[in-house]
């Protein structure tokens, strides 16, 4: 049994978490690495297993990622346990955890919890705990049962849903089959069932091992991989989600993050901006199906975010006027006229919701409100864990709103058509409160094992449903995530930096203000305005790399109390620039996009893709179904659709079409 020590019914006090943290190891400084047009990406396990002195494997990382003039003007890699918060989602906020979580600490007792104030953490870098993920597949008669293997990416999924259903992988898709997986079969499955807990990287797990039974039992009987990886950055939500549902990296997409740039208008902006999908440049599955399959297959995506839910389910009517039938549920608030008129409430509150343009919303979910779960789970005070979370900005943290979500697809699960014997009905769902509870609490805290155990038991209930509506021989279920999470900063003696501090730097480092903003890896910069003052992204990545503690944070008072006064540390592993990413791209057409994760060691050559991908437009511009490239593109009435034609379009044609001849 856990026993809580308050010290007194109040918060830890502070001095006493700072000094359990300073007696814990130190980190190991970060030096300025070299260069990257002196090294080439390596995949290999000896890159892997040496993560903090070699920078093979995070210049992997952005050569995967290379997404043209999407790409960060600087890629930036932090430092081992050093974050970069794009946003101050919170103030001050505590949580529960136990004290063995603490690096250096051995509590005599093991289940010692006590109470840490803090300043949240986040996620999105090359580092081990932001890429190691679970993966697991399950679905008797089509997955191997019993088996554990050992690579594989978030890139894979849609192929190998394809070949399960019969039907191409879709246009922008870069991934393999994971046919050591796969039962040989002719037969289809009648639903395939992809639960992304989002966040869910190993870390999470191993830090709760006994929160997850249900999800223990389906990797036993089914096949799990022990060495799955998010293999693109950022490793954020926009950029994986989007990978699930195209197969695609942000070479196709051109989703480099949660934020963007927007060449047009020389802006960072959001990547799925009004609830609506018209960045992302490569067909989902579920777009291509709908059409192959004459619009009989049941789609559904679900999350409180749009960027999970349509990242995967893709551009609905906007793909195809048929394609509407697809079904996309988010909880969020209507900020159109549209969608005000459709979603009708009080406007700061959240609800369930849909971009009416692109996607059906059934009727049978309208008015479904949180509230009763809330009542539940809190006995009726509006209070969890010392946490208020009666509104609906605040019940995303919690297992209120995981019990509420799962129910809200079992609706489904038991109202649409998802028994047909001809088609596969793709259900998408992105449980986010693994992910906000670990953002806010820590993955370490009571908290997040508390949402955790709720997806757990959700993914049980969910699995009883398929055995009741298809038979238990005749779905297969993915349970993977889309990132992990970094450990709490006061845990592991880290460093919590503030994007908006750190390009103020920048601009009074270099004496104009150069900065346009960017994501938790992804700066950009004003490129005009650094011409004219005589300024090159170099210039800026190596002021990062020479970037220090004490540089950041300016005299020990004013320090964060926890971290150990190390004012030389370097707070960047490393930066890389646009020009640099694509200076190796350009001089290997046909080895960087080579990764043992993705393709099981077998090069896939940049020729091959750039020729397919040009072939059908997707990633240089993705154009609706039927769409021919010298047509006026369709245009959904109250949204951007579609690409944006122009100079900046021409120009990317003319940027792919050289490299298509330097592959030959």
């Amino acid at each position: 049994m856990v026993r809580r020590h308050f010290f007194g019914a109040s918060l830890i006090p502070l001095v006493f978490v700072f000094a359990l943290a300073a007696c814990g190891a130190r980190a190991p400084a970060s030096g300025v690495q070299g260069q990257a047009t002196s090294i080439g990406p390596r995949w290999s396990d000896s890159a892997y297993k040496s993560q903090d002195r070699d920078d093979a494997w995070h210049f992997a990382y952005a050569v995967q990622s290379w997404a043209a003039e999407q790409n960060g003007h600087v890629i930036m890699i932090p430092a081992r346990h050093t974050i970069v918060a794009d946003r101050m989602f919170f103030a001050d906020e505590f949580s529960h955890i136990p004290l063995r979580s603490f690096r250096g600490v051995r509590p005599q007792d093991p289940d010692q919890v006590i109470v840490l104030k803090h300043m949240w953490t986040t996620h999105a870098s090359s580092w081990d705990y932001d890429t190691d993920i679970k993966f697991v597949l399950y679905g008797p008669g089509f997955v191997k049962e019993g088996v554990r293997l050992g690579k594989t990416t978030l890139q894979n999924i849609a192929p190998t849903y394809a070949r399960m259903i019969g039907t191409p992988p879709p246009g922008g898709s870069m991934g393999r089959v994971m046919t050591e997986a796969l039962v040989p079969t002719s037969k289809r499955p009648k639903v395939i069932l992809t639960i992304v807990m989002d966040g869910g990287g190993r870390t999470l797990y191993e830090a709760w091992p006994d929160a997850w039974p249900v999800i223990k039992g389906l990797a036993a009987r089914g096949v799990e991989y022990t060495d799955a990886k998010v293999t693109q950055l950022e490793t954020a939500t926009a950029v994986s989600h989007a990978a699930i549902g195209t197969g695609g990296y942000p070479f196709a997409t051109r989703i480099v993050g949660n934020e963007i740039y927007d060449p047009a208008r020389n802006q960072v902006i959001n990547s799925f901006p009004d609830l609506s999908p018209e960045f992302v440049k490569a067909p989902t599955l579920a777009d291509e199906y709908g059409v192959t399959a004459r619009h009989k297959p049941v789609v559904i995506g679900t999350s409180f975010q749009d960027r999970a839910a349509i990242g995967m389910v893709g551009h609905g009517a906007a793909h195809h006027p048929g394609n509407k039938s697809h079904i996309v549920i988010l909880f969020d608030r209507p900020r159109t006229p549209a969608l005000r008129a459709e979603f009708p409430g009080d406007e700061q509150e959240h609800r369930l919701m849909t971009n009416i343009a692109l996607f059906s919303f059934p009727a049978y979910l309208r008015g479904r409100s949180p509230t009763p779960y809330v009542q539940e789970l809190t006995g009726g005070t509006g209070v969890w864990m010392g946490h208020k979370i009666d509104d609906t900005g605040n019940v995303r943290f919690s297992p209120a709103y995981v019990n509420f979500e799962c129910d809200n697809m079992l609706l489904m699960l038991d109202r649409e058509p998802i028994d047909q014997a001809d088609v596969t009905s793709l259900i998408y769902m992105s449980m986010k409160p693994t992910d906000y509870a670990a953002h806010r609490w820590g993955l370490e805290s009571l908290e997040a094992r508390e949402a955790l155990r709720a997806q757990d038991a959700c993914v049980g209930r969910l699995i009883e449903k398929l055995n009741a509506r298809v038979g238990e021989s005749n779905y297969v279920v993915t349970i993977t995530a889309d990132h992990g999470m970094m450990p709490m900063p006061e845990v592991v003696n880290g460093h919590r930096l503030f994007l908006r501090t750190l390009l103020e730097m920048i601009d009074k480092k270099f004496g104009a203000r150069i900065s346009l903003g960017g994501g938790f890896i992804n700066l950009w910069f004003d490129q005009k305005k650094m011409k004219e003052i005589g300024i090159a992204n170099g210039d800026i990545a190596a002021y990062l790399r020479s970037l220090t503690a004490g540089e950041y944070y300016g005299p020990p008072e004013k320090w964060p109390a926890y971290l150990p006064y190390r004012r030389d540390e370097r707070l960047f592993f490393n930066a890389y620039t646009y020009e640099q990413v694509e200076a190796y791209v350009k001089a290997n057409p046909t080895q960087w996009m080579v990764n043992p994760y993705a393709t099981d060691g077998t090069a896939v050559t940049l020729e091959h893709d750039l020729e397919r991908l040009y072939a059908t437009r997707s990633g240089m511009g993705y154009l609706a179904h039927g769409a021919d490239g010298d047509e006026t593109l369709p245009r959904i009435d109250g949204t951007h659709y579609f690409y944006r034609d122009g100079s900046e379009l021409e120009a990317e044609r003319e940027t792919f079409e050289a490299l298509q001849q330097s592959a030959r």
